[in-house]
């Protein structure tokens, strides 16, 4: 008689992601939650070694976290943990803050029903968004789909040497599950704001979406400071 104990059982599969992705998303991890402290030099070789992987996707994992301002990448030294300073924290908001409120201005009256419903898709889409990554990508492309309707090329440029620190920042507050409801509510009603084509209201959303960012920052980082001290 044939064997066919556990045939009838409905386990799912293990979910299977390449190796790069889990190195990638392990050492995320860690700089989020503070097991990497910032300024940490992170040797490939060591981590490869640590991991029980080769250098090949730990070198991978750092170019992407260089690309989220995460790490920063030093010739001839290797990988750092990114630091900002509060002070470089205020300067870079006080100037997104002055670009974007103003680029959105300029974008509500250049925005068409393909521009809306592209906003409404990726705000669904952030809703269901599978991982952290993923939601920073969405919420990234609900901003640049905003500040490209401002069509103004020489602001864009100005907006885009903001980006590590903005990146940065996005990945901090995407793994804040209270965070991440309040940024569906305040794109929501800034978009909102724009299909009405109401500037005075969509520059104001705009703004304390801002705020209220760089306000989650700078607690996140003053707990983190305490916690080192302790």
């Amino acid at each position: 008689m044939k064997n066919n104990i556990g045939n009838d059982l409905k386990i799912p599969p293990i979910g299977r992601k390449p190796l790069n992705v889990k190195v990638y998303e392990t050492l995320k991890k860690s700089i989020i939650n503070g097991t990497c402290q910032p300024n940490t030099k992170l040797s490939e070789s060591e981590l490869a070694k640590q991991m029980n992987v080769s250098p090949t996707p730990v070198r991978e994992a750092f170019r992407r976290l260089a690309a989220e301002g995460l790490v920063k990448i030093i010739p001839w030294k290797g990988a750092v943990v990114s630091s900002y300073s509060l002070a470089d924290i205020k300067d870079t908001y006080q100037c997104r803050e002055a670009l974007e409120v103003y680029m959105t201005r300029l974008a509500v009256p250049n925005i068409d029903k393909k521009g809306i419903s592209k906003l409404r898709m990726l705000l669904e889409q952030s809703k269901e968004a599978k991982n952290e990554t993923e939601l920073v990508e969405i919420n990234s492309r609900i901003h640049t789909t905003i500040t490209d309707y401002a069509n103004n090329s020489k602001m864009k440029s100005l907006l885009d040497s903001l980006r590590d620190v903005i990146i940065h920042d996005r990945n901090l507050s995407a793994y804040s599950s209270d965070r991440r409801i309040k940024i569906y509510e305040e794109h929501v009603e800034l978009i909102n704001a724009i299909e009405e084509k109401n500037i005075p209201k969509a520059e104001e959303t705009m703004r304390k979406h801002i705020i209220n960012g760089y306000k989650y920052i700078v607690e996140k980082i003053k707990f983190s400071n305490n916690l080192n001290r302790n």
